[in-house]
C-alpha cells in the first residue's frame, strides 16, 4: 500500500511547504513509465485549472531545488522563465514527469555546471523519449485489444514485423519535423 502523500500531486506538495526532503521521500523512485501513467492531470491541464503563475511557481521551485544540488544559486526570475518554457513547449507533460528529467539531471555524473540550456535540452531529450514510449504503449494497448488470429507457423513473427511497421509509422506521423 502506498503513503499518503503518494496519492498527492508534487503541486499540491509543494503549495502545502513539503520540503525537498519529503518530495525525495514521496517521489525518489519515480521513472518515466510510472510519471507517465500517474493519475495526476498533465501540465496544460494544471495550467487551466489554477493559473499559468501557480504552475509555474512550482516548476521554479523544482528547478531551484535542483540547482542547489550543484552548489549553484539559481535566481527566482531565471527558474521561472524555465517554468514558463516548459510549460509553453510541452504542457503534455506531467509535473512526475518534470520530477524525473529533474532528478536525472541531479543524479547524473557527468552534467558539469548546471545552466538554463542544460535543463531545457534535458527536458526536450526527456520529452521525445517520453512521446516514444507513450507510442509504444499506446500500439500495444491497441493491438492487446485486437482480436487474437489462429496461430499458424510464421504467424508469430509476422506479427512482430507487422507490430514494429506500425509503431515506426505512428511516431513518424507524430515526431516533429526536426530544425535544420
Amino acid at each position: 500500500m502506498l503513503p499518503q502523500k503518494q496519492h498527492k500531486g508534487i503541486m499540491q506538495l509543494i503549495s502545502e511547504g513539503s520540503s525537498n526532503r519529503e518530495l525525495v521521500r514521496t517521489y525518489g523512485n519515480m521513472t518515466m513509465p510510472a510519471a507517465m501513467n500517474a493519475p495526476q492531470p498533465a501540465i496544460g491541464a494544471l495550467v487551466r485549472a489554477h493559473g499559468r503563475e501557480k504552475v509555474e511557481k512550482t516548476i521554479a521551485v523544482m528547478v531551484i531545488e535542483t540547482a542547489a544540488y550543484f552548489d549553484q544559486e539559481m535566481g527566482k526570475e531565471q527558474a521561472i522563465d524555465i517554468a514558463a518554457e516548459v510549460t509553453t513547449r510541452y504542457p503534455f507533460l506531467k509535473m512526475e514527469d518534470a520530477w524525473v528529467v529533474l532528478s536525472d539531471v541531479r543524479s547524473s555524473e557527468t552534467f558539469g555546471k548546471l545552466t538554463s540550456n542544460k535543463l531545457l535540452s534535458a527536458i526536450r531529450n526527456y520529452s521525445e523519449k517520453r512521446m516514444q514510449a507513450a507510442a509504444q504503449q499506446s500500439l500495444n494497448e491497441h493491438l492487446a485489444r485486437q482480436e487474437p488470429r489462429a496461430e499458424s507457423t510464421g504467424s508469430a513473427k509476422l506479427a512482430e514485423i507487422k507490430h514494429q511497421w506500425q509503431l515506426k509509422n505512428f511516431i513518424q506521423k507524430y515526431e516533429k519535423p526536426e530544425s535544420k
